[in-house]
């Protein structure tokens, strides 16, 4: 859920300052995220370690791929924002590499909810689901966050299209005051 608030928070957003503050948000709410994957990534390792059919299941294998997936996301999306010129070599080239965090992040957004919908089909939860209908309320859950996420998905920030006339991205924000700073000698 936590996943797809972050995403949620940039797509939201159209003024500068809006952009600006739906990244922090974005970068935090995303790290709030991750520490929940970790965490349940690291009891579920526990609890199925003793276990005889340890990552046999396609809800574990596709989470151990989401699990690095997203460390890989957020490590991309962490150098285009804060080091694009140490990481990449410019701040134009770290912009130029921007839409691909854009679309793997929605990519990583069908992934988690493809890994719930297969966990929700395990012999453990199948055992013990108080009610069949949770695999179809999954299914209507899969198509409302479907639903929300492409009505706000904008083509022309993926390189498809054309912007609108007024504003700027929220990477460009930041890098242009990261480029204020050094000009001034202030340091991050």
């Amino acid at each position: 859920v936590f996943i797809i608030i972050g995403v949620y928070l940039l797509q939201s957003t159209s003024t500068p300052k809006e952009k600006k503050k739906g990244l922090q948000l974005h970068a935090f709410v995303q790290s709030f995220a991750y520490v929940f994957l970790l965490v349940g990534f690291i009891i579920m390792v526990h609890a199925f370690s003793t276990r005889s059919g340890h990552f046999d299941s396609r809800h574990s294998k596709f989470g151990l791929a989401v699990f690095i997936y997203i460390f890989f996301q957020a490590l991309f999306g962490i150098t285009m924002a804060y080091f694009p010129k140490f990481v990449f070599g410019s701040i134009d080239k770290g912009k130029s590499l921007w839409k691909f965090h854009r679309i793997t992040g929605y990519l990583f957004l069908i992934l988690v909810w493809v890994t719930a919908e297969l966990g929700i089909r395990t012999s453990l939860m199948t055992t013990y689901m108080p009610s069949p209908n949770m695999i179809a309320g999954h299914w209507v859950a899969l198509v409302l966050v479907v639903i929300g996420i492409t009505g706000r998905v904008r083509l022309y920030k993926w390189g498809l299209g054309s912007p609108p006339k007024a504003g700027h991205d929220s990477l460009e924000i930041i890098q242009n005051e990261q480029q204020q700073r050094s000009r001034s000698g202030d340091l991050l």
